[in-house]
Protein backbone atom coordinates (compact mmCIF):
# COMPACT_ATOMS: atom_id res chain seq x y z
CA UNK A 1 0.00 0.00 0.00
CA UNK A 2 1.59 3.32 -1.08
CA UNK A 3 1.54 6.46 1.47
CA UNK A 4 -0.31 9.64 0.65
CA UNK A 5 2.33 11.89 0.77
CA UNK A 6 1.07 15.86 1.37
CA UNK A 7 2.82 18.55 -1.47
CA UNK A 8 4.45 21.49 -0.43
CA UNK A 9 1.65 23.77 -0.93
CA UNK A 10 -1.16 21.84 1.12
CA UNK A 11 1.58 22.01 3.73
CA UNK A 12 2.15 25.59 3.28
CA UNK A 13 -1.08 26.12 3.35
CA UNK A 14 -1.77 24.32 6.92
CA UNK A 15 1.33 25.82 8.04
CA UNK A 16 -0.23 29.79 6.84
CA UNK A 17 -3.29 28.24 8.45
CA UNK A 18 -1.94 28.12 12.35
CA UNK A 19 0.09 31.23 12.07
CA UNK A 20 -3.05 33.09 11.31
CA UNK A 21 -4.90 31.42 13.89
CA UNK A 22 -2.19 31.87 16.54
CA UNK A 23 -2.04 35.78 15.42
CA UNK A 24 -5.89 36.39 15.51
CA UNK A 25 -6.03 34.77 19.16
CA UNK A 26 -3.31 37.10 20.67
CA UNK A 27 -4.38 40.11 18.62
CA UNK A 28 -7.73 39.77 20.40
CA UNK A 29 -5.80 39.71 23.55
CA UNK A 30 -3.64 42.28 22.69
CA UNK A 31 -6.72 44.76 21.79
CA UNK A 32 -8.92 43.60 24.48
CA UNK A 33 -5.66 44.71 26.67
CA UNK A 34 -6.11 40.95 28.19
CA UNK A 35 -3.41 38.28 29.72
CA UNK A 36 -4.12 35.59 27.75
CA UNK A 37 -2.63 33.73 31.06
CA UNK A 38 -4.94 35.49 33.54
CA UNK A 39 -8.27 34.67 31.17
CA UNK A 40 -7.01 30.85 31.30
CA UNK A 41 -6.21 31.12 35.39
CA UNK A 42 -8.87 33.77 36.72
CA UNK A 43 -11.82 31.17 35.88
CA UNK A 44 -11.48 28.38 38.64
CA UNK A 45 -14.36 26.11 38.80
CA UNK A 46 -15.59 25.29 42.51
CA UNK A 47 -14.96 21.98 42.04
CA UNK A 48 -11.16 22.27 41.82
CA UNK A 49 -10.79 23.13 45.35
CA UNK A 50 -11.03 20.11 47.15
CA UNK A 51 -11.37 21.38 50.86
CA UNK A 52 -15.28 22.71 50.30
CA UNK A 53 -18.13 21.53 48.73
CA UNK A 54 -21.45 22.65 48.51
CA UNK A 55 -23.87 22.14 50.95
CA UNK A 56 -27.34 24.06 50.99
CA UNK A 57 -29.21 27.36 50.27
CA UNK A 58 -30.44 29.75 53.20
CA UNK A 59 -33.83 31.65 51.65
CA UNK A 60 -35.17 34.82 53.68
CA UNK A 61 -37.63 32.68 55.46
CA UNK A 62 -41.80 33.83 55.00
CA UNK A 63 -40.08 37.69 53.94
CA UNK A 64 -37.33 37.13 50.84
CA UNK A 65 -34.26 39.09 51.19
CA UNK A 66 -34.85 42.49 50.07
CA UNK A 67 -31.08 44.15 49.41
CA UNK A 68 -29.26 41.87 51.79
CA UNK A 69 -25.85 43.42 52.56
CA UNK A 70 -23.82 41.37 55.01
CA UNK A 71 -23.73 37.72 56.49
CA UNK A 72 -21.92 36.33 60.08
CA UNK A 73 -21.94 33.35 61.38
CA UNK A 74 -21.42 32.85 65.13
CA UNK A 75 -22.34 30.44 68.07
CA UNK A 76 -24.33 28.27 65.64
CA UNK A 77 -26.72 31.39 64.24
CA UNK A 78 -26.32 32.93 61.03
CA UNK A 79 -27.34 36.42 60.87
CA UNK A 80 -28.00 38.43 57.54
CA UNK A 81 -28.39 42.39 57.46
CA UNK A 82 -31.50 42.67 55.23
CA UNK A 83 -31.59 46.49 54.02
CA UNK A 84 -34.80 47.11 52.74
CA UNK A 85 -36.76 44.69 55.08
CA UNK A 86 -35.70 46.73 57.79
CA UNK A 87 -34.38 43.73 60.08
CA UNK A 88 -31.49 41.15 61.14
CA UNK A 89 -32.86 37.81 60.06
CA UNK A 90 -31.37 34.91 61.89
CA UNK A 91 -30.82 31.56 61.20
CA UNK A 92 -29.77 27.87 62.82
CA UNK A 93 -26.83 26.20 61.27
CA UNK A 94 -29.48 23.80 59.05
CA UNK A 95 -30.46 27.29 57.63
CA UNK A 96 -33.65 27.08 59.07
CA UNK A 97 -35.09 30.61 60.24
CA UNK A 98 -35.28 31.40 63.70
CA UNK A 99 -36.35 35.01 64.26
CA UNK A 100 -35.94 38.71 63.52
CA UNK A 101 -34.26 41.41 64.94
CA UNK A 102 -36.56 44.64 64.02
CA UNK A 103 -36.19 48.32 66.12
CA UNK A 104 -36.10 52.04 65.07
CA UNK A 105 -32.24 51.95 66.20
CA UNK A 106 -31.50 49.63 63.17
CA UNK A 107 -33.60 51.00 60.94
CA UNK A 108 -32.18 49.57 57.25
CA UNK A 109 -29.10 47.52 58.79
CA UNK A 110 -25.52 47.50 57.05
CA UNK A 111 -22.17 46.30 57.90
CA UNK A 112 -22.05 43.68 61.24
CA UNK A 113 -19.47 42.42 63.26
CA UNK A 114 -19.02 40.49 66.20
CA UNK A 115 -16.84 40.80 68.79
CA UNK A 116 -16.71 37.73 70.75
CA UNK A 117 -20.13 39.01 73.22
CA UNK A 118 -21.76 41.56 71.29
CA UNK A 119 -23.24 42.25 68.14
CA UNK A 120 -22.10 45.63 66.09
CA UNK A 121 -24.36 47.08 63.82
CA UNK A 122 -23.89 50.34 61.05
CA UNK A 123 -26.57 51.93 60.56
CA UNK A 124 -26.35 54.14 57.83
CA UNK A 125 -29.71 56.19 57.60
CA UNK A 126 -29.95 56.75 61.25
CA UNK A 127 -26.27 57.92 61.22
CA UNK A 128 -24.48 55.34 63.93
CA UNK A 129 -23.43 52.32 65.15
CA UNK A 130 -25.10 50.15 67.67
CA UNK A 131 -24.24 47.40 69.92
CA UNK A 132 -26.96 44.62 70.97
CA UNK A 133 -26.47 41.19 72.36
CA UNK A 134 -27.06 37.89 70.40
CA UNK A 135 -30.98 38.01 70.66
CA UNK A 136 -30.92 42.07 70.01
CA UNK A 137 -31.21 43.71 72.76
CA UNK A 138 -30.01 47.07 72.36
CA UNK A 139 -27.24 47.96 75.14
CA UNK A 140 -25.46 50.80 73.01
CA UNK A 141 -25.25 53.28 70.23
CA UNK A 142 -22.86 55.40 68.88
CA UNK A 143 -23.76 58.55 66.92
CA UNK A 144 -21.92 59.97 64.30
CA UNK A 145 -21.40 63.53 62.80
CA UNK A 146 -23.75 64.52 60.23
CA UNK A 147 -21.26 64.31 57.51
CA UNK A 148 -20.81 60.71 57.93
CA UNK A 149 -22.65 57.07 56.70
CA UNK A 150 -21.23 54.42 58.49
CA UNK A 151 -21.80 51.50 56.50
CA UNK A 152 -19.88 49.07 58.48
CA UNK A 153 -17.46 48.35 61.90
CA UNK A 154 -15.01 46.58 63.39
CA UNK A 155 -14.07 46.48 66.70
CA UNK A 156 -10.51 45.86 68.14
CA UNK A 157 -8.94 46.50 71.52
CA UNK A 158 -11.56 48.78 72.89
CA UNK A 159 -11.75 50.66 69.39
CA UNK A 160 -14.49 51.03 66.94
CA UNK A 161 -13.34 51.43 63.29
CA UNK A 162 -16.50 52.82 61.09
CA UNK A 163 -16.23 52.52 57.04
CA UNK A 164 -17.39 56.19 56.49
CA UNK A 165 -18.92 56.28 53.08
CA UNK A 166 -19.32 60.06 52.71
CA UNK A 167 -15.84 61.02 53.27
CA UNK A 168 -14.48 57.65 51.73
CA UNK A 169 -12.61 56.85 54.73
CA UNK A 170 -12.57 54.64 57.86
CA UNK A 171 -13.59 56.59 61.16
CA UNK A 172 -11.28 55.43 64.70
CA UNK A 173 -13.20 55.87 68.00
CA UNK A 174 -12.37 55.08 71.64
CA UNK A 175 -14.99 53.20 73.44
CA UNK A 176 -13.92 54.45 76.34
CA UNK A 177 -13.95 58.05 75.80
CA UNK A 178 -16.29 57.88 72.76
CA UNK A 179 -14.48 60.33 71.16
CA UNK A 180 -12.92 60.00 67.24
CA UNK A 181 -9.10 59.60 67.75
CA UNK A 182 -8.14 59.77 64.37
CA UNK A 183 -9.42 59.46 60.43
CA UNK A 184 -7.92 57.82 57.64
CA UNK A 185 -8.35 57.32 53.85
CA UNK A 186 -10.41 59.94 51.92
CA UNK A 187 -11.24 60.21 48.01
CA UNK A 188 -8.94 59.05 45.62
CA UNK A 189 -7.17 56.52 43.56
CA UNK A 190 -3.80 56.67 44.83
CA UNK A 191 -2.35 54.88 47.66
CA UNK A 192 -3.71 54.68 50.97
CA UNK A 193 -6.86 56.46 49.37
CA UNK A 194 -10.33 54.87 48.55
CA UNK A 195 -13.49 55.22 46.17
CA UNK A 196 -16.38 53.72 47.61
CA UNK A 197 -15.11 51.06 49.60
CA UNK A 198 -17.70 48.46 50.87
CA UNK A 199 -16.33 46.30 53.82
CA UNK A 200 -13.96 46.44 56.92
CA UNK A 201 -11.73 43.71 58.79
CA UNK A 202 -9.25 44.23 61.89
CA UNK A 203 -6.99 41.14 62.18
CA UNK A 204 -3.63 40.85 63.94
CA UNK A 205 -2.76 44.73 63.74
CA UNK A 206 -3.76 45.27 60.69
CA UNK A 207 -7.08 46.68 59.12
CA UNK A 208 -8.42 45.49 55.87
CA UNK A 209 -10.98 47.76 53.94
CA UNK A 210 -12.06 46.44 50.46
CA UNK A 211 -11.60 49.37 48.16
CA UNK A 212 -14.34 48.55 45.46
CA UNK A 213 -13.91 50.92 43.19
CA UNK A 214 -10.35 51.18 42.94
CA UNK A 215 -10.53 47.17 43.04
CA UNK A 216 -8.06 46.85 45.54
CA UNK A 217 -7.74 45.68 49.30
CA UNK A 218 -5.81 48.45 51.43
CA UNK A 219 -4.09 47.66 54.30
CA UNK A 220 -3.50 50.20 57.55
CA UNK A 221 -1.51 49.10 60.78
CA UNK A 222 -4.31 50.87 63.48
CA UNK A 223 -2.87 53.84 63.96
CA UNK A 224 -4.18 54.31 60.14
CA UNK A 225 -0.79 54.23 58.29
CA UNK A 226 -1.25 52.55 55.10
CA UNK A 227 0.69 49.87 54.79
CA UNK A 228 -0.19 48.06 51.39
CA UNK A 229 -2.44 46.70 49.01
CA UNK A 230 -3.42 43.83 47.80
CA UNK A 231 -3.52 41.73 45.68
CA UNK A 232 -0.03 41.64 44.81
CA UNK A 233 0.65 42.28 41.19
CA UNK A 234 3.32 41.54 38.42
CA UNK A 235 5.21 44.74 37.34
CA UNK A 236 3.40 46.24 34.32
CA UNK A 237 -0.12 44.60 35.52
CA UNK A 238 -3.27 47.46 35.11
CA UNK A 239 -5.64 47.62 37.62
CA UNK A 240 -6.19 46.57 41.52
CA UNK A 241 -6.12 42.92 40.45
CA UNK A 242 -9.49 42.44 41.64
CA UNK A 243 -12.86 43.31 39.98
CA UNK A 244 -15.41 45.72 42.82
CA UNK A 245 -14.58 43.65 46.08
CA UNK A 246 -17.03 43.63 48.18
CA UNK A 247 -16.98 42.41 51.69
CA UNK A 248 -13.64 41.25 54.01
CA UNK A 249 -13.10 37.52 55.86
CA UNK A 250 -10.68 35.30 57.03
CA UNK A 251 -10.87 31.22 57.29
CA UNK A 252 -9.26 29.40 59.93
CA UNK A 253 -6.02 29.06 58.25
CA UNK A 254 -5.75 32.90 58.14
CA UNK A 255 -6.37 33.04 54.38
CA UNK A 256 -7.90 36.52 53.39
CA UNK A 257 -11.16 35.88 51.37
CA UNK A 258 -13.65 38.88 49.45
CA UNK A 259 -16.40 38.71 46.82
CA UNK A 260 -16.49 40.60 43.45
CA UNK A 261 -19.79 41.15 43.07
CA UNK A 262 -19.45 42.26 38.80
CA UNK A 263 -17.01 39.18 38.22
CA UNK A 264 -19.68 36.40 40.33
CA UNK A 265 -16.78 35.12 42.00
CA UNK A 266 -15.05 35.06 45.70
CA UNK A 267 -11.71 35.31 45.67
CA UNK A 268 -8.49 34.39 48.09
CA UNK A 269 -5.35 35.77 48.91
CA UNK A 270 -2.61 34.24 50.29
CA UNK A 271 0.26 35.86 52.78
CA UNK A 272 2.06 36.43 49.60
CA UNK A 273 -0.62 39.16 48.13
CA UNK A 274 -1.35 36.18 45.41
CA UNK A 275 -4.78 35.24 44.13
CA UNK A 276 -4.97 31.47 45.62
CA UNK A 277 -8.34 30.75 44.03
CA UNK A 278 -11.18 32.15 42.56
CA UNK A 279 -14.50 30.22 42.95
CA UNK A 280 -17.01 31.14 39.50
CA UNK A 281 -19.97 30.68 38.19
CA UNK A 282 -21.05 27.26 37.25
CA UNK A 283 -20.41 26.28 33.38
CA UNK A 284 -23.18 23.34 33.51
CA UNK A 285 -26.95 23.76 34.09
CA UNK A 286 -26.71 20.80 36.11
CA UNK A 287 -24.94 23.30 38.75
CA UNK A 288 -26.53 26.74 38.44
CA UNK A 289 -29.21 25.77 41.48
CA UNK A 290 -25.78 26.42 43.57
CA UNK A 291 -24.59 28.83 41.34
CA UNK A 292 -22.63 32.36 42.41
CA UNK A 293 -24.38 35.42 41.12
CA UNK A 294 -23.44 38.88 42.10
CA UNK A 295 -22.18 38.01 45.79
CA UNK A 296 -22.15 40.78 48.18
CA UNK A 297 -20.31 39.29 51.22
CA UNK A 298 -18.58 36.01 52.58
CA UNK A 299 -18.08 35.02 56.08
CA UNK A 300 -16.58 31.47 58.04
CA UNK A 301 -18.08 29.79 61.06
CA UNK A 302 -16.44 28.27 63.97
CA UNK A 303 -16.45 24.75 61.66
CA UNK A 304 -14.89 26.60 59.10
CA UNK A 305 -18.23 26.49 56.94
CA UNK A 306 -18.39 28.89 54.30
CA UNK A 307 -21.14 31.20 53.83
CA UNK A 308 -21.63 33.11 50.64
CA UNK A 309 -24.41 36.34 50.50
CA UNK A 310 -25.94 36.64 46.91
CA UNK A 311 -28.11 39.38 45.58
CA UNK A 312 -29.11 38.06 42.78
CA UNK A 313 -31.30 35.18 43.94
CA UNK A 314 -31.56 36.66 47.30
CA UNK A 315 -29.98 34.06 49.49
CA UNK A 316 -26.80 32.74 51.53
CA UNK A 317 -24.77 29.61 50.11
CA UNK A 318 -23.03 27.43 52.55
CA UNK A 319 -20.01 25.20 51.89
CA UNK A 320 -18.42 22.44 54.03
CA UNK A 321 -15.24 21.29 54.52
CA UNK A 322 -14.80 17.78 53.38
Amino acid sequence: MSKKRISKHALLNLILGSVLVVVAIFGYFYIKKLSPVEVMTAAVPFQSLPEYEFAFPIYGGDTAFNNPYEVLAFDDEVYVSDRKNNRIAVYDRTGKFTRQIVSEETYSPAGMCWDGTNLWVAVPEAKQVVMMNPDGVIIDSFKMEKNTLPSDVAIDGGFMYVLNNIGMNVLKYDLNTREMVTSFGGSGVEEGKMYYPYGIAVREGNIYVADSLNNRINIYDLEGNFVKKLPKLEEGAKGGGLYVPHGIAFDDDGRLYTVEGMAHQVTAINDQGEIDLRVTKSETIEDQAQDITLPTDVTFDEVGRMYVLEHAFKRVLVYKRK
